[in-house]
């Protein structure tokens, strides 16, 4: 039972992983955009350990409001200098799914990313770890 929980648990984030890797970018083709209000915007954390200098994690708080008048919050963190986020306060433009307006992100976020390479590819491994494991037990017998 305990492997059975510990499998389902691995495909799970992986599908999850993958989902939101391939979605993410997606969201330019098949999102409705919308204008959203920047509310908040912080540093998050100090200076990272990293060779390129001065970039910082900023987490932006924002919402929009949909026609039927649901107003939905959400936030992202973008990477930013030491002394710009890159996202101003203020109106800016916001890509959600109509029929899940909860998956909603910055239109300026959505760009394909290495980023978005490296978790379909960790969702792909967490996905097959289990798989791997069970075709070990069938060859086995």
């Amino acid at each position: 039972m305990k492997k059975l929980a510990i499998s389902s648990l691995l495909i799970l984030t992986g599908i999850l992983l993958t989902g939101y890797a391939v979605l993410v970018p997606m969201l330019q083709l098949i999102g409705t955009r919308t204008t959203g209000v920047v509310t908040d915007v912080r540093r998050q954390g100090g200076e990272p350990n990293e060779m390129t200098r001065n970039l910082y994690n900023y987490g932006a708080g924002f919402y929009f409001v949909l026609a039927d008048g649901r107003k939905f919050e959400s936030s992202c963190t973008v990477v930013g200098t030491s002394f710009n986020s890159g996202i101003p306060r203020g109106p800016t433009p916001v890509l959600y799914l109509k029929i899940f307006p909860q998956f909603n992100v910055l239109e300026k976020t959505t760009t394909f990313s290495v980023g978005n390479l490296i978790l379909f590819g960790t969702g792909l491994f967490l996905i097959s770890l289990p798989l791997k494991k069970g075709r070990k037990r069938k060859r086995d017998r």
